[in-house]
């Protein structure tokens, strides 16, 4: 209920506490009607069920990410891990051939080398 100071500055504008205006200072609200402030059974039977569903769904997601659920996995992750180490298995093959392909290319290289420095060095008298 807004009582009027003056000709149309309230005392509250929709709070309950309200509040002191000076003279020449805008209202919050310019209006004349009341406003109904308190929730009713009509407002609080449409809002307990949207409660419930965003409760729910909330639940739901704290489940999901929850620290409990990091070692169960549906049929997804399984096929995801076999995949993983296949890939895994490949790329050690990978590693070794091409490590064993760096070998020879040392041992190519030295043998480069040391053909090069006979021939520097001329045939041994």
């Amino acid at each position: 209920m807004a009582q009027s100071i003056g000709p149309s500055w309230p005392i509250s504008c929709g709070t309950r506490t309200g509040s002191w205006r000076r003279r020449g200072s805008t209202p919050c609200l310019a209006r004349t009607e009341e406003r109904e402030t308190d929730m009713g059974p009509e407002q609080i039977v449409l809002l307990i069920p949207i409660t419930a569903i965003i409760m729910v769904g909330l639940v739901r997601i704290a489940r999901l990410l929850g620290p409990g659920n990091q070692g169960k996995g549906g049929p997804g992750v399984k096929q995801l891990e076999a995949r993983l180490e296949a890939v895994e298995q490949e790329l050690a093959g990978l590693q070794r051939e091409l490590s064993e392909t760096q070998e020879r290319l040392d041992f190519a290289e030295r043998l480069l080398a040391q053909a090069r420095e006979g021939k520097r060095i001329g045939p041994a008298e």
